[in-house]
């Protein structure tokens, strides 16, 4: 869906112009591969190709915030790895590779997005109105310090 779009793994990832079209062909073309269950391993080699065609148009960080999607890929290319005789060794290396590129997405979205841009986050808790705390009886409790003490 998100290849239809015109965006890359999210809706504020829109695909440039020119080699972003190779980037949708690609998302899209990795999406239908695992969809019908063909050629996981030419589809979770796309992947990582879009991974790094990410990592050129985007930038270092975004690329860190968006490491599960490596991860997905670097998991079901070792589980599902060519020529057969590594696949067995390699089949204990899958899910650890998936947790740890998890990891680190969800780690450089912590710092990212909280702790080095917690503006972002005080917007979000003054407009929709998630500091519960007051409710609970800390009417001290500010909506900044409400999303310091999330992280």
């Amino acid at each position: 869906m998100s290849a239809y779009s015109g965006v890359i793994f999210a809706p504020h990832l829109i695909a440039p112009g020119g080699i972003g079209n190779i980037y949708l062909i690609i998302e899209a073309v990795v999406g239908l591969l695992l969809v019908f269950n063909f050629h996981i391993f030419a589809a979770t080699i796309l992947l990582l190709v879009l991974c790094f065609g990410m990592a050129i148009n985007f930038g270092f960080v975004t690329t860190l915030e968006y490491m599960n999607m490596a991860g997905i890929a670097s998991c079901l290319l070792l589980f599902h790895f060519h020529p057969e005789k590594y696949r067995m060794h390699l089949k204990a290396y899958s899910i650890a590779s998936l947790r740890i590129l998890t990891g680190v997405a969800l780690v450089s979205l912590g710092l990212s997005e909280k702790i080095l841009n917690p503006d972002l986050g005080v917007y979000f808790v003054e407009d929709y109105q998630w500091n519960f705390m007051q409710n609970l009886g800390f009417t001290d409790f500010s909506n900044t310090l409400f999303v310091f003490s999330r992280v």
